[in-house]
């Protein structure tokens, strides 16, 4: 992670990073092995897996039905990922219990949030499955045939 993109740095560290880059890519000299950091546990909601895929270049597709579903308000101003995030890390960090996690939610409720959420994450793990299926993270003529 040459240019350091995916983290907060000073104007100055910014620009060295930058520099860096350029100067690598003037010298042609090949890309070093890198990880993927996956972030931090318990923070993904369906924003953050939109911009850790557009981070790797690669274009997320989710059906309509599915994406409106995922965006639309389902507690608390909250898409129903952006929710159980939020309700996951209260519970993780001893903000409110278990009672208080659920209160004033009924069964149906609570099946709708579950759906919602399974449908988004099946559609993205399907995503990622056909992209690295078919090596699309490969240039097209180093792809096999």
């Amino acid at each position: 992670m040459t240019a350091r993109t995916h983290i907060e740095l000073a104007p100055e560290k910014r620009l060295e990073s930058a520099l860096r880059l350029c100067e690598h890519l003037v010298a042609s000299l090949p890309i070093s092995a890198f990880d993927i950091e996956k972030g931090g546990g318990g923070n993904w909601d369906d924003c953050e897996i939109e911009a850790f895929s557009r981070r790797l270049g690669f274009e997320l597709v989710v059906s309509k039905p599915v994406y409106s579903a995922i965006k639309q308000p389902f507690r608390d101003d909250l898409g129903p990922l952006a929710l159980v995030k939020k309700l996951r890390n209260s519970l993780a960090h001893g903000s409110i219990s278990f009672a208080q996690c659920a209160e004033d939610v009924t069964v149906g409720r609570l099946v709708e949030l579950k759906d919602r959420t399974v449908n988004y994450l099946r559609e993205v793990v399907d995503c990622f499955t056909r992209c690295i299926d078919s090596f699309e993270y490969l240039l097209p003529e180093r792809r096999p045939a």
